[in-house]
């Protein structure tokens, strides 16, 4: 009796376990299918790999906006690769790096604001020259190296390469339709790779009197100076706080389409300081004083890019 009753039971359990393995194939058939499912599992992804490319717009604050005016905004643009770390279902931790190239400006001599002249040295490649090799004081007098150009300075646009590594925090919403959106915040440094100027300036000529250098304009007309090594007048790093926002898109598998926008707040200055200005003097009263337009950049950046 008891052979004839387990017999049904073990048919009941076999056909019980056929039954769950036909529904759990089929279930996971659906989930390949199904774009919903397939973007929960992106949020299992422990660590997530992607390239980016971005534009943007950049300009400085000049610190003494008393002397010195922002020269208005300047394009810039740059691409890299980026990781991302998850630390729970919403919160990813984003590093990685993108190489970077910056352009801004600066009115030295704007005509709303009273401020002295402002030198610069060119030699014979068009280079610039430090001050004190191109001109020495010594009892009282000025002389000058004959080798040498100067310059009245009007205004200076830069172009910067920076290599940035940022590292934030991103925070994501749940899945809407395709779509998930997020915010972050973080910070940025980078390192310089080059940067060189365009100069708007008057060629001067030098009168010597009394001992003093008196520039004279050689001609009123302004005159470009084109990409000129200015590496040197320029920090080596730059540190930056950064927030943005932006949306994914999921439209296979665990690759994402991104966009996202950005503000960029430079906490380090991009240019030097007075004391560490190699290149420019302001002429005041009888006397070649140091002058840095201490500027920080701002950026307005948008970027898109791909997750896998």
């Amino acid at each position: 009796m008891f052979i004839i009753n387990i017999l049904p039971m073990k048919k009941f359990i076999l056909v019980l376990f056929l039954t769950l393995c036909s529904n759990y194939i089929l279930l996971n058939a659906q989930e390949a299918t199904d774009p919903i499912v397939q973007i929960e599992k992106n949020d299992e992804a422990k660590v997530r790999f992607g390239l980016h490319g971005m534009g943007s717009v950049d300009w400085l604050t000049p610190e003494n906006q008393k002397k010195f005016l922002s020269g208005g905004v300047g394009i810039g643009y740059g691409w890299g690769p980026q990781l991302e770390f998850r630390l729970n279902k919403k919160t990813m931790l984003r590093t990685g790096f993108n190489l970077y190239s910056s352009h801004s400006s600066i009115d030295y001599s704007p005509e709303d604001l009273a401020f002295d002249s402002l030198y610069f040295f060119l030699d014979t490649d068009e280079n610039y020259v430090d001050w004190d090799e191109a001109v020495s004081y010594e009892n009282s007098v000025y002389d000058i190296n004959s080798n040498y150009s100067i310059y009245h300075l009007k205004r200076r646009e830069f172009r910067s390469s920076y290599v940035n590594i940022p590292l934030s925090i991103k925070m994501k919403t749940n899945e809407i339709g395709y779509f998930t959106y997020f915010g972050e915040v973080g910070t940025m440094f980078g390192f310089k790779t080059k940067s060189i100027s365009n100069d708007q300036c008057i060629r001067m000529s030098i009168a010597d009197s009394t001992g003093l250098i008196s520039p004279t304009p050689s001609s009123n007309d302004i005159v470009n100076k084109s990409d000129i090594d200015f590496s040197r007048g320029t920090q080596p790093i730059r540190g930056a706080l950064t927030v943005g926002f932006g949306a994914e898109y999921n439209f296979s598998g665990t690759t994402s389409l991104f966009f996202a926008g950005h503000f960029v707040y430079d906490f380090i200055n991009t240019l030097r300081s007075d004391k560490r200005e190699p290149f420019l003097r302001r002429y005041y009263n009888d006397n070649y004083d140091p002058v840095g337009a201490f500027s920080a950049m701002r950026s307005v950046r948008l970027s898109v890019g791909i997750l896998f």
